[in-house]
């Protein structure tokens, strides 16, 4: 990525990006997607977590049954 600078009196001033260099909408929706995807299996996770001693008392086990 280069940088175009204009000289002014001041010093030099960097100049806006290009339009080439900003990331498509596709890329923005896959970010999203990830992002959302990550957060839902998170919280799948903690609900599991949390919901443990209910579902081994529903099913009528305990911690020591396990393989």
């Amino acid at each position: 990525m280069s940088t175009i600078t204009l000289t002014a009196s001041t010093g030099s001033i960097p100049a806006p990006a290009a339009s080439s260099d900003r990331a498509s909408p596709t890329a923005w929706i896959a970010v999203l997607a990830a992002m959302i995807g990550s957060f839902m299996a998170i919280l799948n996770i903690q609900i599991t977590n949390a919901s443990l001693l209910d579902i081994e008392g529903g099913i009528g086990t305990g911690i020591d049954n396990g393989a």
